[in-house]
């Protein structure tokens, strides 16, 4: 039987693949919180699940994201391609990129139940909205897309604004963020052209879902985390500032601090000096 070429996205540096259909061939787990460790553990457990269906082909045509199928209005690949993989070196590697930078983000979110039902949502926010972006650039394919690796690096973009700003978002326009934005456009165009990447066994890339993913993540995680998060840029802006500005340094003190405090009243329990000899004067 002839095998229906597929695509597959991979982890989020541009490991996207479009593969043939068949069977494939610094933070401390425990500390991060749940709801990165429960995304990032999903993607191996469905991945063995996958593994044990028979038929691959039926299963790839069925719930990966075929552009032409999403046209003729079944919108069900774009959430159901989020969950299937090309082989065990796929899904690992989505799920190490899906722990590393969801830690960040899930930590912005909070850990209560309902913060980590919205960090969940938001990584799946991402991936569909790469489906959405990469449906709109192959408009009548019929290869089907398979992989988590755009909402893997919706979670990239949401961590670029999260660098070096003490845990609360930074702005979208920023050095550090156009630095890692511009490294992932490099690497992603490096490897659609070269057409491989580590774990791709030999097979193309779908570079274009990993940057829509990041730019997703790197636009919507303001307004989500404001919505449903726990810090959100405008409490950001009320934090303290690390040192003084310059303002506070050129004011004068407050009138109470210029004055003198009271003499303390001796304690009753203090030894009580000697009297001073008759020929001597108190120093």
């Amino acid at each position: 039987m002839v095998r229906l070429e597929l695509t597959r996205s991979e982890g989020p540096t541009g490991e996207s693949v479009r593969a043939a259909a068949g069977k494939g061939t610094k933070e401390p787990v425990l500390l991060a919180p749940w709801p990165a460790l429960a995304a990032a553990l999903s993607i191996p457990i469905f991945y063995f699940l996958q593994s044990q269906v028979v038929d691959l082909d039926s299963l790839y045509r069925n719930y990966g994201l075929m552009p032409y199928a999403v046209e003729q209005g079944e919108y069900v690949g774009l959430f159901t391609s989020l969950l299937l993989h090309g082989n065990w070196a796929h899904a690992l590697m989505n799920a190490a990129f899906a722990l590393a930078f969801g830690v960040p983000v899930s930590r912005l979110m909070g850990t209560a139940w309902h913060h980590g039902v919205s960090y969940i949502l938001f990584y799946v926010l991402c991936g569909v909205a790469a489906n959405v972006i990469y449906v709109w650039l192959h408009a009548g394919s019929f290869v089907p897309l398979i992989g988590a690796s755009g909402a893997v690096s919706g979670l990239m973009g949401a961590t670029a604004r999260l660098i070096n700003t003490r845990g609360v978002l930074g702005p979208v326009l920023s050095r550090t963020v156009f630095i890692f934005g511009a490294a992932l456009v490099a690497i992603n165009l490096v490897l659609g052209f070269l057409g491989d990447a580590p774990g791709s066994a030999g097979m193309p890339i779908a570079w274009e879902a990993h940057l829509a993913g990041f730019f997703a993540g790197l636009l919507l995680i303001g307004p989500w985390a404001a919505l449903f998060g726990r810090r959100s840029i405008a409490q950001a802006r009320t934090l303290p500032p690390l040192v003084p500005t310059e303002a506070e340094l050129a004011a004068p003190p407050p009138a109470d601090s210029l004055q003198e405090p009271p003499p303390a009243e001796p304690s009753p329990d203090a030894p009580v000096p000697p009297p001073p000899l008759p020929d001597q004067r108190p120093i």
